[in-house]
């Protein structure tokens, strides 16, 4: 399996944990959410380059924190990666944003 592909596949088992909440249950929705989020595992994506569409040029030696399929942070590397987290080492790639 490529780099890329397992990356897709890290983001698609995280956004698959996400359930969906019942309408008119907003309260119990949100509160379901919180405890998910934080109970998500951390996978951090050390990147080569990371094409943002956002800066306005690409930028080298980051770190992509996910949880829960959502980007949390993006720092430049070297920076602290929380002991337990899951780091996939792309160092050697180019990331793109979706």
């Amino acid at each position: 399996m490529g780099q890329a592909s397992r990356v897709a596949g890290v983001m698609d088992e995280e956004a698959n944990s996400v359930h969906a909440c019942n309408a008119g249950d907003e309260r119990g929705c949100f509160a379901r959410a919180e405890r998910m989020q934080g109970a998500a595992p951390l996978t951090v994506i050390r990147a080569g380059t990371l094409i943002d569409g956002v800066s306005e040029s690409p930028r080298k030696n980051q770190l992509i924190f996910v949880r829960g399929g959502r980007i949390e942070k993006v720092a430049d590397d070297p920076a602290a990666i929380p002991a337990g987290a899951k780091v996939i080492d792309l160092s050697n790639a180019t990331v793109l944003r979706d």
